[in-house]
C-alpha cells in the first residue's frame, strides 16, 4: 500500500494546523476531512517538508545506486536516484518530476538501466502503482502508470529470467502482481483475493516467488503466506508462515539452490514485543529453519535481505530501545545461525529500507535518520566491509 496513505496523528495535526479544519464538536479533532485533504494535496505545506529516505540499493560495475523518495519543499513526494563511487564519492544525482511517481523499490535490467516500481499520487486520497524506466545514468526516463485509482501500489520489483519485470503491491484491499515486458507494456495482472498486499518477488528457474501478507490486524501482526508459480501463474506450492504466533514479510530473496529466504518481523503474542524474523522455506509446508534476532528490551523490525555465495543471506532491520531506532545487521549461515550482528546509530530516529552486497564480499545498507543531514529525516548509506563493519557513511537531505 502507498506509505503515503498512512496519515499519522502528527500528518493530521500538521494538516489542520495549516489549513484550519471546520468541525462540529462530535467530530474527531485529529481526523481531516476530505475537503482538508484535497486543499493540503494542493497546497504547499512547510510543515511536511524536509522529509528524504533511501528505499532501496543495487551494486553494480559501474558504482552504487540508491533509490530515495524526497519530499524536501512539502509540496509532495517524488523520487530521487544517488551514484556513489565505492569510496562514497558522488557520480550524479537524479531529481524526477512529480508527475514520475514515487520510487519504492529498483532493479538493475539485464541491457543496462533501472526499473523502479512505486505509486503516484492523482488526488489527496487515490493512487495508481507505477514503474519508471531508466537509463544506466538515470536519465532518458519512461514511466506508464497500472491499476485502478485508489490505494494502488507497487511495493516490490524483480527481473524474470526472460527479462520481463514482476512488480508487487496491493490494488484496493488485496495483493496484486503484475507483469510487463522491458518496455513497461502489461503481459498480464494478478489480483490476489486470500492476501492482504504482496511484500516481496524473487525469480526462480522456470517461475518466480512471491511473499505476501494476509489477516492483518489493527492490534498485533498479520501472516505470513509465501508462494512459487510456473512462469504461466500456476501455483508450485504455497505454505502459511510463521510456524508459531504472528509475522509479517517485508522482504524475500532467491538462495543458489532455489530455494527461499525471507525477512520480516514476527511476536510471539500481541504482549510480546516484535523481533526480526527470517526464514528458509524449501517447499510446501518446508520450513528449513526460522530465526529470531532481538532481545527483550527492544522493538524491532526486518525490512530486507540478500543472498550469499555460501548459501547463507545477510538481513536488516531496526530496533527501537529507550525511545531512539538504530540500524541492524546480521548475517547468517545457511543453516540459519548467526555469524554476527551489528548496530548503527543510537540517537534519533533510524530506519533501515535495503541492503546489497558488494563485489569483495561487503554490504551496502540504506535508509533515513534524523540524526545526520540538514532535514527532518534524511537518506543514510552506509558501506559495510564484509564482517559488517563500518567504512563510510554518507547522509543526504535538505532542510526545506
Amino acid at each position: 500500500m502507498p506509505r503515503a496513505l498512512l496519515l499519522g496523528p502528527t500528518l493530521a495535526i500538521a494538516v489542520c494546523a495549516a489549513l484550519g479544519c471546520n468541525r462540529s464538536p462530535m467530530e474527531n479533532a485529529l481526523a481531516p476531512t476530505r475537503e482538508d485533504l484535497e486543499h493540503a494535496y494542493r497546497t504547499h505545506d512547510p510543515n511536511l517538508a524536509g522529509h528524504q529516505s533511501a528505499e532501496g540499493v543495487v551494486v553494480g560495475r559501474d558504482g552504487i545506486t540508491v533509490l530515495c523518495s524526497a519530499n524536501p519543499k512539502g509540496d509532495g513526494e517524488h523520487t530521487w536516484l544517488i551514484r556513489l563511487g565505492d569510496d562514497g564519492t558522488v557520480i550524479w544525482q537524479r531529481h524526477y518530476a512529480l508527475d514520475q511517481g514515487t520510487g519504492r523499490a529498483i532493479a538493475a535490467l539485464p541491457g543496462g538501466g533501472f526499473a523502479i516500481a512505486g505509486e503516484i499520487q492523482r488526488t489527496a486520497m487515490e493512487f495508481q502503482a507505477y514503474l519508471l524506466r531508466t537509463d544506466g545514468d538515470g536519465q532518458s526516463a519512461t514511466g506508464a502508470a497500472f491499476g485502478p485509482r485508489g490505494v494502488t501500489g507497487f511495493t516490490s520489483l524483480a527481473v524474470l529470467d526472460d527479462g520481463s519485470l514482476l512488480a508487487g503491491g496491493s490494488a484496493g484491499d488485496h495483493g496484486w502482481l503484475v507483469r510487463v515486458d522491458p518496455a513497461l507494456h502489461a503481459a498480464w495482472d494478478a489480483p490476489l483475493g486470500d492476501v492482504d498486499d504482496v511484500a516481496g518477488v524473487a525469480p526462480l528457474a522456470g517461475g518466480f516467488a512471491m511473499v505476501a501478507r494476509r489477516e492483518r490486524s489493527t492490534t498485533g501482526f498479520g501472516l505470513t503466506r509465501a508462494v512459487v508459480f510456473d512462469a504461466d501463474r500456476h501455483p508450485r506450492w504455497h505454505v502459511q508462515l510463521p510456524a508459531s504466533g504472528r509475522g509479517e514479510p517485508a522482504a524475500l530473496t532467491r538462495l543458489s539452490d532455489d530455494s527461499i529466504a525471507i525477512v520480516g518481523h514476527h511476536a510471539a503474542s500481541d504482549r510480546d514485543k516484535a523481533q526480526i524474523w527470517v526464514a528458509r522455506v524449501t517447499g510446501p509446508d518446508q520450513i528449513a529453519w526460522q530465526r529470531m534476532l532481538g532481545s527483550p528490551d527492544e522493538e524491532r523490525r526486518g525490512r530486507a535481505i540478500v543472498a550469499l555465495p555460501d548459501g547463507g543471506v545477510a538481513v536488516a532491520g531496526d530496533a527501537l530501545r529507550d525511545g531512539a531506532r538504530s540500524l541492524r545487521i546480521a548475517r547468517l549461515t545457511p543453516d540459519g545461525g548467526v555469524v554476527w550482528e551489528r548496530a548503527f546509530g543510537g540517537t534519533g530516529q533510524a530506519v533501515a529500507r535495503g541492503l546489497a552486497r558488494t563485489a569483495d564480499g561487503g554490504f551496502v545498507l540504506v535508509g533515513s535518520t534524523t540524526a545526520k543531514g540538514a532535514g527532518k529525516t534524511n537518506v543514510w548509506i552506509l558501506r559495510l566491509d564484509g564482517d559488517g563493519r563500518l567504512i563510510w557513511d554518507r547522509a543526504f537531505g535538505t532542510a526545506g
